[in-house]
């Protein structure tokens, strides 16, 4: 899928495994979150030695070739998930889950609508698995032309639904927060503030 649609599925998969693991709002700082956004993403850094072979034609009908590196691939999950764990991190469990998750919604994405999937068993088997239902079902039609093809073609749908779930979701877990804050200030004592509210809480 493309790179927006990667940030919003991301984001929604982090939020929702934080969730999971029972994490009050104010106690999950925005670390973990932005870890498993980045994580999302940058699988798609195994791009930049293809635009060096192909250049611009990296865009055409060769651009699933990047998914052939271990960017695209479980290992890479989990290597993203020790990386917390050996730097001793506050809520390693949150930072590892971010990680693991955000890069599995990567590979999830990546073998829904357009490329050949993704070597799920790497490294036991280099075969690709996917639904990839718009290469399957148009990828020899639209041939090099598939982005521009594809962005005016009704299963674009799926990727702005995942788009606008991102926006939800941020929006909702924005709205929380303040809520969660305001909650939190009115049942400060303020006569007693200095000694007992935390430095994030004071109003001065």
């Amino acid at each position: 899928m493309l790179l927006p649609t990667h940030i919003a599925g991301a984001y929604c998969a982090t939020e929702a495994a934080l969730f999971l693991l029972r994490r009050p709002r104010s106690e999950v700082c925005r670390g973990p979150i932005l870890y498993g956004v980045v994580a999302g993403v940058v699988s798609d850094l195994d791009l930049v030695p293809l635009f060096f072979k192909l250049g611009w034609k990296f865009l055409g009908g060769e651009a699933g070739q990047h998914r052939e590196s271990i960017l695209h691939t479980l290992i890479f999950a989990v290597v993203l998930a020790l990386v917390p764990v050996f730097l001793r991190m506050r809520e390693r469990s949150a930072w590892a889950v971010a990680g693991c998750v955000g890069l599995i919604s990567h590979l999830v994405l990546d073998s829904l609508t357009i490329g050949w999937g993704i070597m799920w068993f790497y490294p036991f088997s280099i075969k690709f698995y996917g639904i990839n239902i718009a290469t399957r079902w148009y990828g020899a039609q639209w041939g090099d032309k598939w982005l521009s093809k594809y962005i005016w073609h009704p299963l674009f749908i799926i990727e702005l639904a995942i788009m606008s779930a991102g926006f939800v979701v941020a929006r909702l877990r924005t709205s929380a927060r303040n809520s969660d804050c305001k909650t939190l200030v009115g049942d400060v004592d303020y006569q007693t503030m200095p000694e007992t509210v935390p430095d994030r809480l004071r109003l001065y």
